[in-house]
């Protein structure tokens, strides 16, 4: 075998994944290896040989020969190395051909620590068993690590890329890059890491992607900053995610990611569009103080699952939430919001501030839907307000608003606080449903306010309002109203109550009656149960309590309503569902529900029923309560909750003392049998 003969290698590559076509890398793999070989005996080269075993120190001097002699070349692809010690080197090819590592096994560490390569590096496709070291290297042209795998830690802190940097479908472990510079594109697309993956305190001087990237713990780009557009699209994070302090001087996409741990964008700066659509983050998430001054921010279908804060964020145009759920508490409070913020459609189930706010434009939350507490009170709004088709349950406004507010069609389910707000523009609260008190108690109309077909459940309150123009009152609905004598008020509404108007023969309650199996252990006599919830009852917090009953009491305040209780008390029975696995009293009730609302009119020898629930198969215990004036104080209809706390107490003492003392014939709970009986005769 002559010395011009070449390595019988013939090229193959251990992955598929081509390199993003950003930088000047050859579009053909090498057909063959340019090395010759180690000996007579092996047709193979240094770097492809599986015979012998070579000390690292000689695979070094040779792979640097190979890289700097002009009759050589530096094509390695495919070959079988030990660990690679080329730390404080400059690399250079005498013609500026890249150094081609492609689909090689560096079975070891690769060293390039403080080390200056002037050429192309070509790692795709490369399999390194232990660590990559680049910490303080320079490299002067692009470098390829696109489908490069790497066993161990990549070290590329403080490491310079002059021209770019490009590892679609990287697949690593730990990564430390922090303080990294980058000029020209750093491309991420596809990769894969495993453990924690560093790069804060990093510059990006060009485009940055890291688009269908699996991020396998922390995501720290704490204080990076970008020149050209940054993307983590349908990425996602399986741990934090961090943009603290970073800036990015054109778009930042961030659609479709999903983050299970924290998301921290505070102080962040963005200057471009803002693109985090259909983003799912699974934890806590703090913008605050984040601040974007171009146009089109969207967090449209976005879905954020913990504590989220944009207070103190300042957005210098449109910021959009449409189609947006909130599953906790959100904050917006001393934000600075420069033009329209649009939370149409969207879904907030906890607490959320937009109080103490600047909104420079129009706000929307139309056909919006709070199912907890929705502040505005002490925010300024110089365009509109737009709310129609809302489902809010508690709302307070009490903002300075300069343009007009449409309330129409939008359904209050609790109290509706208007206190002092200055509406300047027209004021329209037309087919708008109150179930709460309606508080416009200090407010002030300057202009047209309209209340056409506006329902009204609950009386409401105009004490010390000023109108410009004198509202039409007539042209709403009191035609349900109760007023409550103290404290806010809220009830259902009429369409919550199920089979209103069912009459049952009051001969049903006599003689054999039929109580249906499975009915009959909610009313038979269970001392120990009964004793057990009077003990629950008395352990209840008022906030548990008021998560468990408030719905039945919001239902019992508008059965009321229903019928005429002055001569005929109506009975209220409540069912309560227990949980067997509770270790603590107050643990023990794990639900509660109004199971019929009914009069007994003698003169029609018929019971009359505003408001029976067809199913029972979910509770345990049934409790009766008369609108007596023993029982409750006041009328049903403006019953305090502590109030129908006392009296459901009340009433278990009752039964207790019954079972006691048997002084009844019949041992079933009379005054509940007329639910049963009635929901029995709904399938009839």
């Amino acid at each position: 075998m002559t010395r011009n003969s070449h390595c019988a290698y013939q090229y193959r590559s251990l992955s598929e994944t081509a390199p993003v076509a950003v930088g000047p890398f050859p579009v053909t793999e090498p057909d063959h290896c340019p090395h010759q070989p180690v000996s007579s005996d092996d047709d193979r080269c240094l770097f492809h040989t599986t015979e012998g075993e070579y000390p690292p120190s000689t695979v070094t001097d040779t792979f640097l020969e190979a890289v700097s002699e002009p009759d050589q070349e530096a094509t390695f692809a495919g070959g079988r190395l030990e660990s690679v010690d080329l730390s404080g080197r400059v690399l250079e090819t005498p013609t500026g051909e890249p150094i081609d590592l492609r689909g090689a096994t560096i079975d070891g560490d690769l060293d390039l620590s403080n080390a200056t390569i002037k050429v192309p590096l070509l790692l795709g496709n490369v399999a390194i068993t232990g660590a990559l070291d680049a910490r303080g290297a320079r490299f002067e042209r692009v470098v390829n690590l696109a489908g490069a795998k790497i066993g161990r830690q990549t070290l590329l802190s403080h490491a310079q890329f002059d021209g770019g940097l490009v590892a679609n479908g990287l697949d690593a472990g730990f990564v430390d890059a922090r303080d990294l510079l980058v000029d020209g594109p750093a491309v991420f697309d596809a990769a894969t890491f495993s453990a924690n993956v560093r790069f804060a305190r990093s510059e990006f001087d060009g485009a940055l992607s890291c688009e269908r990237v699996e991020w396998g713990l922390l995501a720290d780009f704490a204080m990076i900053a970008v020149t050209d557009e940054a993307s983590f699209a349908d990425s996602t994070f399986a741990g934090e995610f961090r943009l603290t302090g970073a800036s990015f001087d054109r778009d930042l996409t961030l659609s479709g990611i999903e983050v299970d741990g924290d998301v921290s964008c505070s102080h962040a700066v963005a200057t471009g569009s803002l693109n985090a659509s259909q983003v799912t983050f699974g934890n806590d998430v703090d913008f605050e103080d984040f601040r974007h001054y171009s146009e089109d921010a969207s967090f449209d279908q976005g879905t954020f699952e913990g504590y989220t804060s944009f207070s103190f964020a300042n957005f210098g145009d449109s910021l959009s939430f449409t189609d947006s759920t909130f599953e906790d508490e959100v904050w917006f409070t001393y934000g600075t919001f420069e033009g329209a913020v649009d939370f149409e459609e969207a879904r907030f189930e906890d607490l959320t501030h937009l109080r103490d706010a600047t909104f420079g434009s129009d706000v929307v939350v139309r056909n919006a839907c709070s199912t907890s507490q929705l502040f505005f009170h002490g925010s300024t709004i110089d365009g509109d307000i737009d709310a129609r088709g809302a489902t809010i349950d508690h709302f307070q406004f009490g903002a300075e608003l300069a343009g007009d507010a449409d309330f129409r069609s939008v359904q209050f389910d609790a109290q509706a606080v208007f206190r002092h707000t200055e509406f300047g523009g027209t004021a329209r609260f037309d087919s708008a449903s109150f179930a709460g008190d309606p508080d416009f108690t200090g407010c002030q109309f300057l202009s047209d306010v309209s209340f056409d077909e506006t329902e009204f459940l609950v009386r409401p309150t105009f004490d010390d309002a000023r109108f410009a123009v004198e509202p039409d009152l007539d042209a709403a609905d009191f035609s349900r109203s109760v007023e409550g004598a103290e404290g806010p008020l809220i009830v259902a509404r009429p369409e919550e109550l199920d089979n209103v108007g069912t009459t049952v023969p009051l001969d049903a309650l006599s003689g054999d009656i039929v109580v249906p199996a499975q009915a009959a252990r909610l009313i038979e006599p269970n001392v120990a149960r009964t004793k057990a919830l009077v003990t629950a009852l008395k352990n209840l917090d008022h906030e548990t309590w008021y998560g468990l009953f408030h719905h039945s009491l919001k239902l019992a305040r508008t059965a009321a309503v229903e019928v005429d209780t002055d001569e005929i008390p109506a009975v209220y029975v409540v069912g309560l569902a227990i949980d067997g696995d509770a270790e603590k009293p107050e643990g023990l009730l794990e639900e509660t529900s109004l199971i019929a609302a009914y009069t007994i009119v003698e003169k029609d020898s018929q019971i009359e029923c505003s408001h029976l629930e067809s199913e029972f198969d979910h509770l345990d215990h049934l409790v009766a309560v008369p609108a007596s004036a023993d029982v409750l104080d006041s009328d049903v209809s403006v019953a305090t909750h502590t109030e129908f706390r006392n009296a459901i107490l009340r009433r278990l003492m009752v039964q207790i003392a019954r079972y006691d003392q048997q002084e009844e014939e019949n041992p079933l709970q009379s005054d509940c049998l007329p639910a049963i009986i009635g929901i029995s005769h709904l399938d009839t």
